[in-house]
């Protein structure tokens, strides 16, 4: 049977599917008391032929240009039909007929008008239309579904496409056409639709996630009236109320130290399912029950899965092991973050306490030797009080402040002692244009005084190999 899983290119257990299917004929044997199945091999070659026609999932993405989520939500509006359809945990299994998936793309880029004189910048691609559609319906529950219908149908017309990009990816469309096209859909949609209020910035949620919730029930609404308009108004404290009923699987890992995915496959081989995600319902988030997960024990579940599973050691780390790691003392790490040598992975309502991934300190132990001494270009440009442009022209190019190269080569930090004695130099200094400013005078008059040594220039306190300061 592992022979036939290699020649259908699938995995062992769709093998198995196959065989109590009927699609592969198989032998039983119980050598040992094992039961073996041994499958025919003319078995293997007629449904290989068979499914030469049908492609995967990730194919299927590639050919018509569109992500893999994208090609499932067409799935489930009827738009496209899989000839070999996954349980709900095994989306990578899913099989499309190659013709018609071919046959469906030709009669989207059919739709295409004739190349205008347009220049590209006049123009959209169908990546940033279909974003916006996403974001400017997703009220009304539109998306893929809804732009490719309107194309098929001539509401959008694309006018013009590119011969390097692949399927509808390689369409574009005026942009005043979309503005109109976008301001007709938000008119013409359903009379009932989401809105809402309060700050759901503060919440810490998209509004296209929220409205997806709505839609599921997972967010109460309530119905208000809006002039001759209904309106299902989803309200702050229903979002509060959700938060404290539902818990989001990144979350839920972040909180132990471990993976999404492996959080998720360790609470369904417990029998815990997500009330929403991508195998569930395509949502764009797993979503468990609070309830479900309040009587365990989170880490004590993770930590007794299978040790081939198991993560060796968490994935997020706090200020705390990421000072022991770098061997600085803790308190040394939030300013580590203000001089840009690391970069947070999420940060506490505390501005002091950070999280990190692991992975970013331990490189950043490797790269470097002494951490605390460094600063970055943007935290630089801060202190010093001007553009980072102005930063690398003037002071770095001329060869003022140098660079800390990293071990491979891929950073550059600069020395926080030489910026902070720059800095210094600066407070007390003003330049020839700035001089002039003070005086009410002509730049011209400022360089006439310097050469007759009436003004004296201030030496630059950097480094002897820098070129010394004639305009200070």
């Amino acid at each position: 049977m592992l022979r036939a899983s290699h020649l259908l290119r699938t995995h062992y257990y769709v093998v198995q599917r196959l065989v109590s299917e009927g699609k592969l004929t198989a032998i039983v044997r119980k050598p040992a008391g094992r039961k073996i199945f041994l499958v025919e091999a003319p078995s293997v070659e007629k449904l290989k032929k068979e499914r030469a026609r049908y492609v995967s999932l990730e194919e299927a993405s590639r050919l018509l240009g569109i992500n893999q989520l994208n090609i499932l939500r067409l799935v489930e509006k009827s738009l496209l039909a899989g000839a070999e359809e996954p349980s709900a945990d095994n989306h990578h299994t899913w099989r499309f007929d190659k013709t018609a998936l071919q046959s469906f793309l030709d009669s989207i880029l059919s739709k295409a008008g004739k190349r205008s004189r347009q220049v590209r910048n006049e123009l959209h691609s169908f990546r940033i239309v279909l974003h916006r559609v996403t974001r400017r319906l997703s009220s009304s529950g539109e998306g893929i579904h809804t732009l490719i219908l309107d194309i098929l149908v001539g509401r959008l017309i694309p006018r013009a496409r590119s011969g390097d990009k692949p399927g509808v990816a390689a369409l574009f469309f005026d942009r005043n056409e979309v503005t109109a096209y976008l301001q007709m859909k938000l008119e013409n949609r359903a009379v009932v639709v989401f809105r809402v209020i309060g700050l759901i910035k503060e919440l810490g949620l998209k509004s296209e996630l929220v409205y997806f919730l709505a839609r599921k029930g997972l967010i109460k609404t309530i119905v208000r009236k809006n002039g001759n308009q209904r309106c299902r108004v989803i309200t702050r404290k229903a979002l509060s109320k959700f938060k404290s009923e539902f818990i989001f699987a990144k979350d839920a890992a972040d909180e132990i130290g471990t993976s999404t995915k492996f959080l998720v496959n360790g609470l369904q081989n417990l029998g815990i399912t997500p009330v929403s995600g991508r195998a569930i319902d395509l949502g764009p988030a797993y979503i468990f029950k609070r309830a479900d997960l309040e009587p365990i024990n989170l880490k004590k579940v993770i930590g007794d899965l299978p040790k081939k599973l198991l993560l060796k050691r968490p994935r997020i780390i706090n200020s705390a092991e990421a000072a022991k790691i770098l061997s600085v003392l803790e308190r040394t790490i939030p300013e580590l973050v203000r001089n840009g040598v690391v970069k947070p992975h999420q940060r506490s309502s505390d501005s002091e306490i950070h999280f990190f991934y692991r992975c970013t300190i331990e490189r950043c132990k490797r790269q470097f030797a002494n951490v605390n001494e460094l600063i970055s270009t943007k935290a630089a440009a801060s202190l010093l009080g001007m553009t980072r442009s102005r930063l690398f022209y003037v002071w770095i190019g001329r060869g003022y402040l140098k660079f800390e190269v990293s071990r491979d080569g891929h950073q550059r930090l600069l020395k926080k002692s030489e910026v902070e004695q720059l800095a210094t130099f600066l407070k007390d200094v003003v330049n020839m244009k700035e001089a002039a400013a003070l005086l009410n005078v002509p730049y011209q008059y400022i360089r006439t005084w310097t050469k007759r040594k009436w003004l004296t220039p201030h030496p630059n306190p950097s480094t002897s190999t820098a070129p010394s300061s004639t305009a200070r």
